[in-house]
């Protein structure tokens, strides 16, 4: 993806997608490559660590518009019926192919990719009726919900903020920011997880193995770089299958903290490398490993003679 100039710092609304990825800042999920290695970061900064839409971020994406911007649900999303080429043989011969479909061709008509005819479009925002209706039943149970519809009655979707730390720009996209005087200062961060995944034992281990923690502190910090206030962080957590379950949990202080130091860590290794311009990998020489620390424990006193 072609870069582009970011914004003066400042937050920003309705800005698309497509145009927040383009702007030339740094965001959280590319300075958490450093957590692996520099010469991680280093690749995804130079644009090599581009993933492809996956069914599962498609999935999210959507439910994140559903929830979060309705109004433009119906125009970024299609819902499609199944390949609908006719079959040239076998018993089903003249009827639709019927698989999934992934392009639309001139004629509108969708096509899966072995009967597409040469002029389809490939699409990211296509989804099977399954999908659909699942992303329904997961919006209606976030309205539902009576937290969440308290929170809903107020604006401030996909908001954009930029700002500098050190004299470089950082940017973050967060799901919903409200500022208005009933809800003041409040991040609202929407998290699809597995079923029975969103109890608070179950959401711990994500926000451990996702760093949703430094997801958190970096969001917040943008906020607080321009408002000067450290505001309330609230994760809503929704299942992907039914039935659905909602909790919504707040980020409590020691989370937040251990994010916000986590965050610092990496980016004085950034600042590091920026101004060495070494960026290292794992290691240059042979060095003991082995089993994880925790079944090590589990054989402690069995070895013994």
């Amino acid at each position: 993806m072609e870069k582009i100039e970011a914004p003066e710092q400042g937050i920003y609304h309705n800005v698309p997608a497509e145009e927040y990825f383009a702007w030339d800042a740094m965001n959280q999920s590319t300075l958490g490559w450093a957590a692996y290695s520099m010469e991680h970061l280093r690749a995804a900064l130079d644009g090599g660590l581009e993933f492809k839409n996956t069914d599962a971020k498609q999935l999210g994406s959507a439910v994140h518009c559903r929830i979060l911007e309705p109004d433009l649900f119906s125009e970024r999303y299609v819902v499609s019926p199944g390949c609908e080429a006719p079959l040239k043989s076998g018993p089903n011969k003249g009827k639709p192919c019927g698989l999934r479909a992934s392009v639309v061709g001139l004629n509108g008509k969708f096509y899966c990719m072995k009967h597409a005819p040469e002029d389809a479009e490939p699409s990211d925002n296509m989804l099977t009726a399954e999908q659909f209706d699942l992303v329904e039943s997961m919006n209606e149970k976030v309205r539902a919900h009576k937290v969440v519809k308290l929170i809903r009655q107020h604006g401030g979707f996909e908001c954009c903020v930029v700002w500098e730390k050190d004299g470089m720009k950082c940017k973050a996209r967060l799901d919903k920011y409200i500022t208005d005087s009933t809800c003041p200062n409040t991040i609202l961060d929407l998290k699809k997880v597995m079923l029975c995944g969103g109890d608070d034992r179950s959401f711990s281990k994500s926000v451990a193995n996702y760093a949703y923690h430094r997801q958190a502190a970096w969001y917040s910090e943008a906020v607080q770089a321009i408002h000067g206030i450290e505001p309330l962080y609230i994760w809503v957590v929704v299942e992907e299958k039914p039935p659905h379950c909602v909790n919504v949990i707040h980020c409590d202080a020691e989370t937040m903290a251990i994010g916000r130091y986590a965050n610092n860590q990496l980016w004085e290794r950034y600042r590091l490398s920026l101004e060495t311009g070494n960026w290292p990998g794992y290691a240059t020489d042979i060095h003991l490993g082995g089993l994880p620390d925790w079944e090590r424990r589990s054989y402690q006193g069995l070895l013994d003679g």
